[in-house]
């Protein structure tokens, strides 16, 4: 892997990387090897002058500890980034919407940030969705306050001059509390008429469970959609004999809905994570045409650390992205019917390594020939990390016309946690910086 001269190293005054904690590899062969996509010329993966500062955006929203979660491109080419930031005592949701040579959209609640307080203590953002109508819907998490502070699915929308949508639920805000205790969106996706679905999980007072809720255009629960013995709108799924996760949510051209996530189980060794893949018909009730009883589990040849993103491919087969315990960045095909994509890389799984010593790998973005970009944040010491973009062909080994070998290694002060690609093949990464943190946005040619 090679640090190209046109990656900017950004100064901070506090340098310091937060990693998930990570669980023993995911297996899957090795990235190596050409492919007959490999005839092409190689070329070195440079920034794009042209857009903010020598490729590089940096935005400060709030006082402190801006973090992003997730990233959206809009049809006119615009960006919206969201997460959250620290305003005074608590955490609130935070939007940034950028115009496409990097400025800040002053269109966009007349400086392009938006945050939003929706509950009483602290307030995330994790996902986002945009409908055909141009509103924009992220989904999270909200404190609910009171005696003991628990959280509960958060659900804003916001019209396109980032102002809160008052047709929905009258304020722009829903929270949905479903187990009473900790409920955590991760997942969000809007179906072709208009319902919103959004995956996460339950607390059921002794374990988590994957929880699916489906809402109506209005912001009220779509009563259609459940399961027997369930709340209306709401489905729950207990997979593993521990906690279960659902942290990435998309929607089939039939409307189905694809979940993934992570399972965990116990025994005589301890706890173990293993990746969990379900999907739902589109009444909420579970695919049985999909591994005969709509869920997947698989630990890909050894335990999966943790799941981050998924995609659908034009065929239909499932990718899901996530890091091995060798901090390695860990990518899954699956076919239609559930089983794992022998065609990729012979086991339906790859690991590329990242050289680091903790991280976690983000987001999966798919080119139009088919090709799988996946971006990650790795640390190789407790105050140094860097972030690191992987190009793979469709047969899961790594793509040698990219930047020479597949990989470009970005800044080390940056923490990436999603990957857009615009129409026009440029590719954008977004996420936040380290130390204090505001968030970044840096797009290679």
């Amino acid at each position: 892997m090679k640090m190209k001269s046109d990656h900017i190293r950004i100064a901070c005054t506090i340098i310091s990387f937060i990693f998930l904690a990570h669980s023993p590899s995911c297996g899957g062969g090795g990235g190596g090897g050409n492919s007959s996509d490999d005839s092409n010329t190689d070329r070195t993966l440079v920034l794009d002058k042209s857009f903010g500062t020598d490729g590089i955006v940096e935005t400060g929203v709030g006082i402190r500890d801006d973090h992003v979660c997730a990233m959206s491109l809009q049809p006119d080419g615009k960006i919206v980034m969201a997460g959250y930031t620290e305003i005074g005592s608590t955490e609130d949701i935070a939007l940034v919407r950028y115009n496409t040579d990097g400025s800040l959209d002053n269109i966009f609640d007349s400086d392009g940030k938006v945050t939003t307080q929706a509950g009483f203590g602290d307030d995330h953002a994790y996902a986002i969705a945009l409908q055909d109508d141009g509103k924009i819907v992220v989904a999270g998490d909200t404190e609910t306050g009171g005696v003991g502070v628990y959280t509960q699915f958060g659900i804003v929308r916001y019209n396109t001059d980032g102002s809160l949508d008052t047709t929905f639920d009258s304020d722009g805000i829903v929270k949905t509390s479903i187990g009473g205790i900790d409920d955590e969106a991760r997942g969000i996706a809007v179906q072709e008429d208009g319902k919103i679905v959004v995956a996460g999980c339950s607390d059921n007072g002794s374990d988590k469970d994957i929880a699916l809720v489906r809402y109506n255009t209005d912001g009220s629960l779509d009563t259609t959609f459940n399961s027997p013995g369930t709340i209306p709108g709401v489905v729950t799924v207990p997979v593993g004999s521990l906690d279960d996760r659902a942290l990435a949510l998309a929607l089939q051209d039939d409307g189905k809905i694809l979940v993934a996530g992570d399972t965990m189980t116990g025994g005589s060794s301890g706890h173990h994570t293993a990746l969990a893949l379900l999907r739902f018909n589109t009444d909420g009730s579970l695919d049985t045409t999909f591994h005969s009883d709509g869920i997947v589990t698989t630990s890909l040849g050894g335990l999966l650390a943790l799941v981050s993103s998924i995609a659908v491919q034009a065929d239909g087969k499932i990718l899901v992205s996530g890091t091995g315990s060798d901090v390695s960045i860990c990518l899954a095909r699956f076919n239609t019917d559930g089983t794992l994509d022998i065609t990729f890389d012979s086991d339906g799984a790859v690991t590329t390594t990242t050289g680091g010593i903790d991280g976690e790998t983000g987001g999966i973005a798919l080119q139009e020939d088919g090709k799988i970009a996946v971006v990650g944040t790795f640390a190789i010491s407790k105050d140094e990390g860097f972030f690191l973009l992987v190009r793979y062909n469709t047969n899961g080994s790594l793509d040698s016309t990219f930047d020479e070998d597949g990989k470009v290694v970005g800044s080390e002060f940056y923490f990436a946690k999603c990957i857009a690609l615009q129409p026009d093949g440029k590719i954008l990464v977004g996420g936040h910086t380290s130390g204090v943190g505001s968030f970044f946005l840096v797009r290679y040619e």
